[in-house]
């Protein structure tokens, strides 16, 4: 998830754009506390609700009338399209991430190791801009 993180950020942000511009970008905010507002939410309310949901709830869901594959790969194409607002290079990135992080439900049997993953995403993503 590192790796597939910095090639999201190089291919998504400009360098050396500055860090309000770049969270602009991402966030659509021009106001600088409304950036932080949606940075801070973003390590923390954001993965809890969105695991609960699309790992938690919509692959629960189908797993019982599925197989976990198609669970996990549904989930993370609606979780795509969600994060993406139909940009490409956000929806592929995303059902990616959406697939990994089902993977990881999948494994540890639990919720739990996708949100941890999802918030280090978060955080991965706002350095990479302050670095970049």
């Amino acid at each position: 998830m590192l790796i597939l993180n910095v090639i999201f950020i190089v291919v998504v942000i400009k360098p050396n754009n500055g860090i309000h511009n770049n969270l602009f970008t991402l966030t659509g905010f021009n106001n600088h506390y409304l950036q932080i507002i949606s940075v801070c939410t973003s390590f923390t309310l954001s993965p809890i609700i969105d695991e609960l949901f699309f790992r938690g709830l919509v692959i629960s869901f189908l797993e019982k009338t599925r197989n976990s594959e198609f669970a996990i790969i549904f989930s993370a194409i609606i979780f795509g399209i969600s994060h993406s607002l139909f940009n490409i290079i956000f929806l592929s990135f995303y059902i990616i991430v959406g697939i990994l992080l089902g993977l990881a439900r999948e494994k540890t049997n639990g919720i739990i190791a996708p949100i941890i993953l999802r918030s280090m995403w978060d955080v991965f993503i706002v350095l990479m801009m302050w670095i970049y």
